[in-house]
């Protein structure tokens, strides 16, 4: 880890300390990183200022103390929101800053705002991640990075502190299409995993020993893994994050002309409401 890169760097900005972010920011303090943070809920700027973080008021605020800004966000909606406008990020970041997001949105909203960035003279990062809150805590998570060298090479030495891997996978918007074809993919293996536990009751068997039984065999997946590991009725809890991005990738996919195919079928026929 390159820490010295980090503190000649400065401070780096975080907005979205939420289930993904928090871990995050709790690892970039734990490499001795100084954070400063942006959270519209006071009870959430009141905590993290008990950590040591820097808490500001508004993002404007945030946006005009640093030269890197993090982003962890649920939707493209609320990215758009804190980004654009007199009062959002990109409207107050010092030219050359790097805005770094790693919300999972349609390549349309991504090629938005790195539009308005880009006029401001600002670097936009195209940066989802992959990976489980878990993950983060262990300093294990995949970052997907999309954008000029310079940006990333910027970014990196935070982003390492909570990352195992920064793959870069080439110009704006690429990251995002990766990340989004990843996730349509873990959609229909997740319907392939539920149907599979249903099938298992209809032949007259346990489920949970049929998905212990895969980890020895051909059929075993990443998603079996999670079944194992937390219960086989946990895919319905990821529901309404999967069916988020299986919506942004039909969007890019209509925007592109592409057929989904097979992919696509398969996770809209199977048991969970991903469509």
């Amino acid at each position: 880890m390159r820490m010295a890169s980090i503190t000649a760097a400065g401070p780096v900005g975080f907005v979205g300390a939420g289930s993904m972010g928090s871990p995050m920011v709790a690892r970039l303090l734990g490499a001795g990183v100084p954070v400063e943070l942006y959270a519209r809920r006071p009870e959430v700027r009141a905590k993290f200022a008990e950590q040591g973080v820097k808490v500001h008021d508004s993002a404007a605020e945030l946006a005009r103390s640093v030269g890197t800004c993090i982003v962890c966000l649920f939707s493209g909606d609320q990215l758009e929101d804190l980004a654009l406008g007199d009062d959002g990020l990109i409207g107050n970041l010092p030219a050359g800053a790097v805005l770094v997001n790693h919300t999972t949105i349609a390549t349309a909203t991504v090629d938005r705002v790195a539009t308005a960035a880009r006029a401001r003279d600002i670097e936009f990062l195209d940066a989802p991640v992959s990976g489980t809150s878990e993950a983060i805590t262990e300093g294990k998570l995949t970052v997907l990075a999309g954008g000029a060298a310079a940006a990333v090479e910027q970014a990196e030495p935070y982003l390492r502190t909570y990352s195992a891997q920064v793959l870069r996978t080439g110009g704006i918007g690429s990251a995002t299409r990766a990340k989004l074809l990843n996730n349509l993919t873990f959609a229909a293996h997740a319907q392939v995993a539920q149907s599979v536990v249903g099938l298992a009751a209809e032949l007259g068997l346990a489920a949970e020993q049929v998905v212990e039984a895969f980890a020895a065999c051909s059929g075993d997946s990443r998603v079996f893994g999670y079944l194992r590991a937390q219960g086989i009725d946990v895919l319905s809890k990821s529901v309404p994050y999967i069916r988020k991005d299986v919506l942004a990738v039909e969007s890019d996919a209509a925007d592109l002309g592409v057929d989904l195919g097979l992919l696509r079928e398969i996770v809209g026929r199977g048991p969970l409401p991903f469509s």
